[in-house]
């Protein structure tokens, strides 16, 4: 599996400004992209960073029921320990989501 090309679904407002674009999906410098997510850091309050939101992306796919091997797909990983292990997070909100799930299967009656 190749991950440097890959079809990533985007939603459909954002496919239309990529195809409107000169084709670039990020068409900022390096140093200026740290500089914005820096400054960015600072109003919000938090880190913010292209790695944090890599995270995000991996945690939002386990939460929406995405299968492992597609998730490290759609990450470019090698392999599926990477995106599991390394960068899908269990958020409360979602492992409390699940607990009546987890309750049911050892229900007994």
């Amino acid at each position: 599996m190749s991950s440097r090309f890959r079809t990533v679904p985007v939603p459909h407002e954002i496919a239309e400004m990529l195809s409107a674009s000169s084709g670039r999906v990020f068409p900022f410098s390096y140093n200026a992209m740290r500089m914005a997510f820096r400054k960015a850091s600072k109003k919000l309050g938090f880190e913010v960073s292209a790695h944090i939101l890599r995270h995000t992306y991996a945690t939002r796919l386990e939460e929406a029921g995405i299968p492992p091997k597609i998730k490290q797909y759609l990450m470019g990983h090698a392999t599926v320990h990477m995106t599991e292990d390394v960068y899908t997070d269990a958020q409360a909100h979602y492992v409390n989501s699940l607990s009546d799930r987890v309750r049911g299967l050892f229900d007994t009656k």
